[in-house]
């Protein structure tokens, strides 16, 4: 029996698999009526079965990973809390309030009073939110620039389209890190605000933020940080004994910070969190906010892009900082730290590749010893054709890993398997 672009199943009826097809994914028009679940079911299972689960280990280049599962559980029990009318969810909008306090504590905030930011949907959003305060602070600026370094972030290519805002990028050394002299050289009376970065897209390296941050003070210059994975990384690597120079709040030129909870922070994808620091008054958030008077549970101001935001990730985040503790998350971390070097150990036996810049958090980088941009994509490509998906960077000719949470020793040990035989296979 075939059906009809008029049929409709009852709830009521009985469900035969030989009835429905998948090719219900191939129809154009917007369905007249609802139908029982069974009949969209499998084409929906079918269809979802593309999806590569992070369960499987085959994902080693992402910086994303399952939610913890008492996030899961925080975020389906109060999935309609809606942090864009705050006046509504005033028990949400505290929790807000408390995380951040708890998030600045973590990356060096020593007076709660001068501190404050929001939940975002992420780096991008919160790197929006950063330029478009500096912006804003400095409204006698009419042809503003952002002072970078060729490591950043694509979102900051959307601020300067969006924004109207020029990008300066310091070319990066051989090491990977910015060249800091012609940083500095970049900085003139239009640069709105410098920009760090707390573990690269690419290898994860640390900025010398430091530096920055004297530049900042010379030239009396804004100072973001771009921590989207780092930030709930470094201080935990810390605490196991690594050293890094200074790159957060300690630093008292760091004006903003952006940092993602649902990377290593295993929070409901997607959620970050913008923190800044002000004066010691609300002026500088004044600037940058937006007010919003219409709203249901009365006027607010906010500085998130999105209008209508869900509370959802506060409240599962908040719930796991509780449940984990720093030491909850140190293991994590410990864990994937762990197996960033055992993987460096492995490639160590591989003499065609050469791991491209000594690993500073769970983020490590390959390339050919003799480097070729066509053997790197077609490596990716063969990578790809067995399962296995890892970053790729054409710009600087490697491809990362991410040792995250769903990673084991076993699904590395796997994949070295593969690696070699394509290598010999091919290579």
């Amino acid at each position: 029996m075939e059906l009809s672009s008029k049929s409709y199943i009852s709830f009521d009826e009985i469900f035969s698999p030989e009835i429905f097809s998948p090719d219900i994914l191939s129809t154009v028009t917007f369905p007249k009526t609802g139908k029982n679940p069974k009949t969209w079911q499998i084409p929906l299972e079918n269809t979802l079965k593309n999806d590569i689960p992070y369960n499987s280990g085959r994902i080693l280049g992402a910086m994303s990973t399952p939610p913890h599962e008492i996030a899961a559980k925080l975020y389906a029990k109060y999935i309609d809390r809606n942090l864009g009318d705050r006046g509504l969810n005033p028990g949400t909008a505290k929790l807000e309030n408390h995380l951040v306090t708890l998030m600045g504590n973590l990356l060096g905030v020593d007076d709660s009073t001068q501190f404050g930011g929001n939940m975002t949907s992420g780096g991008t959003e919160s790197n929006l939110i950063a330029m478009n305060l500096a912006k804003t602070l400095q409204p006698h600026i009419q042809r503003p620039n952002i002072v970078i370094s060729e490591a950043a972030h694509y979102s900051f290519e959307k601020i300067s389209h969006l924004m109207n805002i020029e990008l300066r990028y310091a070319p990066l050394l051989p090491d990977f890190t910015p060249d800091m002299d012609k940083f500095e050289a970049l900085i003139d009376d239009n640069t709105i605000s410098l920009v760090g970065i707390a573990g690269t897209s690419a290898l994860g390296l640390v900025d010398p933020i430091d530096q920055m941050a004297k530049l900042a003070r010379k030239y009396h210059k804004f100072l973001h940080v771009d921590g989207a994975f780092g930030g709930f990384v470094l201080p935990f690597l810390e605490e196991l004994g690594l050293k890094y120079p200074q790159y957060d709040f300690r630093l008292p030129e760091v004006s903003t910070f952006s940092v993602d909870p649902h990377k290593m922070g295993m929070n409901i994808n997607p959620s970050g969190l913008f923190l800044a620091r002000n004066s010691g008054s609300d002026k500088d958030h004044d600037q940058g906010g937006f007010q919003i008077p219409y709203l249901a549970g009365g006027g607010h101001q906010t500085f998130n892009i999105l209008g209508t935001r869900p509370g959802a990730p506060v409240i599962a985040f908040w719930g796991l900082i509780q449940y984990l503790g720093f030491q909850g998350f140190s293991q994590i971390i410990k864990k994937s730290w762990n197996l960033t070097h055992l993987l460096q150990e492995y490639l160590s036996d591989i003499p065609q590749l050469q791991v491209v810049a000594p690993p500073q958090m769970n983020v490590l980088g390959i390339q050919f010893s003799n480097p070729n941009k066509n053997n790197t994509r077609k490596l990716n490509q063969k990578l790809r054709d067995r399962g296995w998906y890892l970053g790729h960077f054409d710009q600087c000719d490697l491809l990362r890993f991410v040792m995250m949470p769903h990673v084991s020793s076993e699904h590395l040990g796997a994949f070295i398997g593969d690696l070699k035989q394509i290598l010999r296979d091919y290579f």
